[in-house]
């Protein structure tokens, strides 16, 4: 993902951070909890809740340094998951750059 030129690196994290916060709705019912913001990184755990347990799923963004606007992401399913995980994490990373893409961001990909 790309954000805007308009944007400082301090300017698209709040950005970020606040459409992960608010994507419990759009993310297939999983709970969002920050749990590091720093400077560069965003750690985010996504949880559900249903019969057989509670699933979590790690979503991380890096603003690597010399980057040009760029954030890396990586989102994975505790304990491997199965393939209904992986598509609830496609989903997932799918609204938020949707979400993102309504402010000016940019991103390539599925």
């Amino acid at each position: 993902m790309q954000y805007p030129a308009s944007l400082s690196e301090e300017e698209a994290m709040e950005s970020l951070k606040a459409v992960v916060e608010r994507c419990f709705a759009k993310c297939d019912k999983y709970r969002p909890t920050v749990i590091t913001a720093s400077g560069d990184y965003l750690y985010v755990e996504f949880s559900k809740s249903g019969p057989i347990g509670t699933t979590i799923d790690d979503v991380e963004f890096y603003f690597p340094k010399g980057g040009g606007r760029v954030v890396e992401y990586r989102s994975a399913t505790r304990g491997g998951g199965s393939s209904l995980t992986s598509s609830s994490n496609r989903r997932r990373i799918k609204s938020l750059r949707e979400q993102l893409e309504q402010q000016g961001w940019s991103s390539a990909g599925y």
